[in-house]
């Protein structure tokens, strides 16, 4: 039996084609549900740290807690850590009565996005609070 080199047609190579961006839309639309648990992540580790550095803070000042908000590098210098990423906007509040109560909360930056806006927060008793279903 002899078989003819005839190629590929033009409708084969559409069908593969087709096939494959169905393929990849499928993959790919996952990506930003996965790209906000990442930042989400960020934001939880960033918040076990402010907890972590509370705790030493109060310790060393009388059992006052640290207040800043928004915070930035220099709030942060205070505290002796140094967040990772640009995603979110730190706050900390704390009653002025000591040994009471901080909360510490990172609002999502973004106008657009699955969690844009959202916020997630951590008490001085560790209890995390988490304002978007994709973190």
């Amino acid at each position: 039996m002899v078989f003819k080199n005839r190629g590929v047609t033009l409708a084969e190579l559409l069908i593969v084609l087709i096939i494959v961006g169905i393929l990849a839309a499928l993959r790919f639309s996952d990506f930003g549900k996965l790209a906000e648990k990442n930042k989400g992540m960020e934001a939880e580790a960033n918040l076990y740290m402010i907890y972590n550095a509370q705790k030493r803070y109060a310790l060393d000042n009388a059992w006052v807690y640290y207040n800043c908000g928004p915070c930035d590098n220099s709030d942060m210098d205070n505290l002796g850590i140094s967040l990772s990423g640009d995603n979110f906007n730190y706050e900390i509040s704390s009653s002025i009565i000591p040994i009471t109560a901080f909360t510490a909360t990172a609002a999502r930056i973004g106008a657009s996005g699955l969690c844009a806006g959202q916020i997630m927060t951590i008490t001085q008793d560790a209890r995390m609070s988490k304002g978007c279903d994709r973190w």
